[in-house]
C-alpha cells in the first residue's frame, strides 16, 4: 500500500474526459451540491479517496455499518458490495 500511496503524491495534474448519463450527471450534481464541493472534478475526487478507503481498509467479507449520533445502526451491509465488479450507471 505504502507504494500506491507514493503513486498517488505527485502534484502534475491530467485532464480526464468521463462520459456520464443523465441519470449519473444529476447524481453527481446532487451530491456536489450536497458535500458543498466547488466542481464535479472536487466531487469525483472525494468520492475516490472514499472508495480507495473503503478498498484499501475492509476486506470482502467485512461488514460495514452505519451508526447515527446515538450509537444505533441505522444501516448494514457487506463490503463485497464495493470489492467486486460494479455495475453503476
Amino acid at each position: 500500500m505504502d507504494m500506491a500511496k507514493k503513486n498517488y503524491t505527485h502534484t502534475k495534474k491530467e485532464r480526464v474526459q468521463l462520459d456520464f448519463s443523465q441519470e449519473s450527471l444529476y447524481r453527481l450534481d446532487a451530491l456536489k451540491f450536497q458535500i458543498g464541493a466547488g466542481t464535479r472534478g472536487e466531487t469525483i475526487r472525494q468520492a475516490l479517496r472514499l472508495f480507495d478507503w473503503f478498498i484499501n481498509e475492509t476486506d470482502p467479507d467485512s461488514t460495514i455499518e452505519v451508526a447515527d449520533r446515538h450509537g444505533q445502526v441505522t444501516a448494514r451491509f457487506k463490503a463485497n458490495l464495493l470489492h467486486g465488479t460494479l455495475h453503476l450507471n
